[in-house]
């Protein structure tokens, strides 16, 4: 499952007061650390990597 903006929005929100990716994930009700981790890592909202279609091709917004 993605994550979406509002979730990533509170586990970065989370974190900066200092709690653990654990902590974050409950609070933004991830099931997982690993997918706070993913966020961290990448710095963006999940909508800024949704894929997109043009003329059938499927690409990334990061690509452009």
């Amino acid at each position: 499952m993605t994550a979406t903006d509002a979730q990533v929005r509170i586990l970065m929100r989370e974190r900066k007061k200092g709690r653990t990716q654990e902590q974050a994930a409950a609070k933004a009700n991830l099931g997982s650390r690993k997918t706070v981790a993913k966020y961290e890592r990448l710095g963006r909202l999940p909508r800024r990597w949704a894929k997109r279609t043009i003329s059938g091709l499927a690409y990334c917004s990061f690509w452009r």
